[in-house]
C-alpha cells in the first residue's frame, strides 16, 4: 500500500482506530478478481466479518462497528453484499474499498483518499465528496430502473430495520429519510446505536395511536431528540462467549 504525506488531510486521519481499520482493509482487499466459495470477488473487495476484523486488527467489536460507520459515511468503503452460508443469516460481508487502485499505484500523487484528478482505471477519482454521493445516487437509480437491487448503504439498512419493526414503508432510497441517519453516523453513532433507538421507541409507541406516527427517521434520528433517546436506551450487557457462538457460529469467532 502506498502512503502519501498529504493523507494527513484525510478526515479520519486523527481517528487512529478508523485509520488503522481502513489501512487493514486496503491491505486485505483483492489485487485481482478471485473466487471464494463459488463467489466472484472483484479487485478492491474483500470477504470479511466484524468478528474477523476485530480479531485481525486487535480492535473490539464495537470499535470495528464504529470505525466502519465512519468509513461508510465518508464513502471510503461500501458494503457490496452479504453472503449467507448457513441458510439463515449472513455469515460474511463483501466490502469494497473505493478507488482501491489509487492506494496501489506508485505514480499517482494524491492529496487524500478521495481528492485528486488522477484516473482510477478508466474514470477520474471524484474531487468532492458531494459529487461522489451524486455519482452513487445515479448508479443506484440506473440499477433500480434496470430491475437490479440497488446497492446497500448503512442508512438503507436502518430504514429497512425500522420498516420491519414498526410496520412502516419508508423508502431506503429517500433522501429525506436517509439524511438524519447519515448525519448521526457522521457524528459517531453506529448502526447498532440507531437500531437500539428504533427498538426502544417501537416498544413504547407502536401500539400508541397518538405516538405511532412519530416512528419515522426525521423524529427518531433528528438532532434534537436522538441524543435524548440514546440516553434512554438500557445499558447493553456484554455477551458471553457461548452467546456469541450461538449468534454468529464458529466461523465468526
Amino acid at each position: 500500500m502506498k502512503n502519501y504525506r498529504k493523507i494527513e488531510d484525510w478526515e479520519w486521519y486523527k481517528k487512529p482506530l478508523t485509520a488503522h481499520l481502513f489501512q487493514h482493509l486496503i491491505r486485505r482487499a483483492n489485487h485481482t478478481v478471485k473466487k471464494w466459495q463459488g463467489y466472484e470477488i472483484p479487485a478492491g473487495c474483500l470477504v470479511t466479518s466484524i468478528p474477523h476484523l476485530a480479531e485481525q486488527t486487535g480492535l473490539s467489536i464495537q470499535q470495528v462497528k464504529t470505525s466502519l460507520s465512519h468509513l461508510y459515511s465518508s464513502l471510503d468503503i461500501e458494503k457490496v453484499t452479504d453472503i449467507i452460508t448457513d441458510g439463515k443469516k449472513a455469515n460474511f460481508t463483501v466490502l469494497k474499498v473505493n478507488h482501491y487502485s489509487v492506494y496501489q499505484e506508485d505514480n499517482r500523487p494524491v492529496n487524500r483518499p478521495l481528492t485528486d484528478e488522477q484516473p482510477t482505471g478508466n474514470r477520474p477519482v471524484t474531487t468532492n465528496k458531494n459529487e461522489r454521493i451524486k455519482e452513487l445516487k445515479n448508479e443506484r437509480n440506473i440499477k433500480t430502473m434496470s430491475g437490479d437491487k440497488p446497492p446497500d448503504t448503512p442508512a438503507a439498512e436502518v430504514i429497512r430495520y425500522l420498516n420491519e419493526k414498526a410496520d412502516k414503508k419508508f423508502s431506503p432510497n429517500s433522501d429525506a429519510s436517509c439524511k438524519p441517519i447519515n448525519a448521526r453516523i457522521r457524528e459517531g453513532a453506529s448502526i447498532e446505536d440507531l437500531k437500539r433507538v428504533i427498538d426502544l421507541k417501537v416498544s413504547e409507541w407502536k401500539d400508541n395511536e397518538t405516538m405511532n406516527k412519530y416512528l419515522r427517521p426525521q423524529t427518531l434520528f433528528g438532532p434534537q431528540k436522538f441524543e435524548q433517546y440514546m440516553n434512554e436506551v438500557p445499558a447493553k450487557r456484554e455477551k458471553t462467549k457461548e452467546e456469541m457462538q450461538a449468534e454468529y457460529g464458529g466461523l465468526w469467532l
